[in-house]
């Protein structure tokens, strides 16, 4: 893990105690744990950008430097949407969006690459792929095809 993925994963981890509209004790415990374990940037405007709507989870998504980061930030936000107990509806739909963003990338990435395509147009496909992903309702459904992606980029 990166430097670079410390505002993203903390951030992350915001997005999803908010994911069902309320921070509960628990979920604001394991945002600390998440803030202990991976640093300190200025949480305090995190917690503004958070809660103003600024951040999106197909971007921050798109930001983190490697899957291991990408599973921190999913394994993250799992044990806060289940902090207070069992992730509900909107929690279990956040996790999927992230989930989908992630795979999404990851997939665009890889092939963006194998065909060829430099390294800064692959990682452009790639943050537009997740966010194309993030989007859309259900994991499977979500994904972007390739004219879709060229479509978001044109």
């Amino acid at each position: 893990m990166q430097i670079t993925d410390h505002t993203p994963l903390i951030a992350i981890a915001m997005l999803a105690a908010r994911a069902d509209g309320s921070v509960e004790p628990a979920e604001q415990r394991a945002i600390g744990a998440v803030v202990a374990r991976v640093g300190t940037p200025d949480v305090t405007r995190l917690t503004e950008q958070v809660a103003a709507g600024e951040l999106g989870v197909a971007d921050l998504a798109s930001r983190l430097s490697d899957d291991a980061a990408r599973r921190a930030a999913y394994e993250g936000a799992l044990a806060i949407v289940n902090a207070d107990g069992s992730a509900n509806a909107a929690e279990q739909a956040f996790l999927e969006e992230l989930r989908s963003a992630g795979d999404a990338f990851t997939a665009c990435l890889v092939v963006s690459l194998v065909e060829g395509r430099s390294r800064e147009e692959s990682l452009r496909r790639a943050c537009a792929a997740g966010a194309l992903a993030a989007s859309r309702a259900g994991a499977q459904p979500s994904l972007p095809t390739a004219a879709a992606i060229d479509r978001i980029l044109a």
